[in-house]
């Protein structure tokens, strides 16, 4: 949906989505849709797979896009697998699953302008510096 010619897009790698700070950059210089290749292990995706793609969606009002490779890793191992696209309020539209395929899911561009008027988070962030005290110490 929508008009596609202002259309906004990020891409970063899989081993940065724990990292906040860099997709907060790319939503406050506009982008819209985040996405993100990876190659999540079995393990790890499990784990935080999910939560961490819709954290990034919600914390920056934005839908996510994650591509993550599925199968045997050389050497031992195994990625997780479960492609997702998510929109700006953490729902999941779709999810792959394990194993190969490609997955859709329709976009409306205005749910991101919409979010982020409700929760204007990016105009949120502020500079802050930590004071170390010495805690053996009387205040």
């Amino acid at each position: 949906y929508g008009d596609h010619r202002d259309l906004h897009l990020s891409i970063r790698r899989q081993r940065q989505m724990c990292i906040r700070d860099r997709y907060r950059s790319m939503a406050k210089q506009g982008s819209e849709v985040l996405m993100v290749p990876s190659a999540f292990t079995k393990k790890t995706g499990e784990a935080h797979w999910h939560i961490l793609n819709r954290a990034r969606a919600i914390e920056n009002g934005a839908f996510v896009i994650s591509a993550c490779a599925t199968g045997s890793i050389d050497g031992g191992g195994e990625c997780y697998g479960h492609s997702l696209v998510i929109d700006p309020w953490g729902n999941i539209l779709a999810d792959g699953g394990v194993g190969s395929r490609v997955i859709s899911a329709k976009i409306n561009l205005a749910d991101v302008k919409e979010t982020r008027e409700k929760i204007p988070s990016l105009n949120h962030d502020r500079d802050f510096k930590l004071k170390i005290i010495d805690a053996t110490k009387e205040i």
